[in-house]
């Protein structure tokens, strides 16, 4: 039986595939806590179908309990970035738990929502690569920016 020689570059490629399987071992953890739809943003406000479709659309994957997990989510180490990434949007701002919030901190947020995607720094556009759906133009930018100024006291 012939004996298989590597040289130095065949030995690099076999260890990084061998890191690479056993890295899909470590556990992430992906999933959508339970929460009660009555506490949803979309819920509380009943925005208009087209707000609503932005915000699902563009919004709801990393900042809500209804993420839709992509099928590279299960693929080390794409899935731990997105484990983080998910867990800090939900820090943030999470949807699903909307009616949690106090009013004031309410207010807060929705002056920031409105801020941050005016500007159009949500969604990420790391995030629209991949969802052609969350791109968001700029008269949508707009209308949801003013949607979410809308709902603050005193306009």
């Amino acid at each position: 039986m012939k004996k298989i020689k590597f040289n130095l570059t065949g030995k690099i490629v076999l260890l990084v595939l061998i890191a690479f399987v056993l890295i899909q071992f470590i556990p992430v953890h992906m999933s959508n806590p339970s929460t009660s739809p009555s506490k949803d943003f979309l819920h509380t406000y009943q925005p208009p179908s087209e707000i609503t479709d932005m915000m699902r659309n563009a919004c709801y994957d990393c900042h809500s309990n209804a993420t839709q997990f992509p099928w590279y989510a299960n693929v080390a180490p794409v899935s731990w970035l997105l484990e983080s990434h998910i867990d800090e949007a939900r820090a943030h701002i999470n949807f699903s738990e909307w009616g949690d919030y106090p009013e004031k901190l309410t207010n807060l947020k929705l002056e920031g929502m409105a801020a941050e995607v005016k500007s159009g720094g949500m969604p990420l556009t790391s995030y629209t690569w991949m969802h052609s759906k969350a791109r968001l133009t700029d008269a949508q930018r707009t209308q949801l920016a003013d949607y979410f100024r809308s709902l603050q006291p005193g306009n």
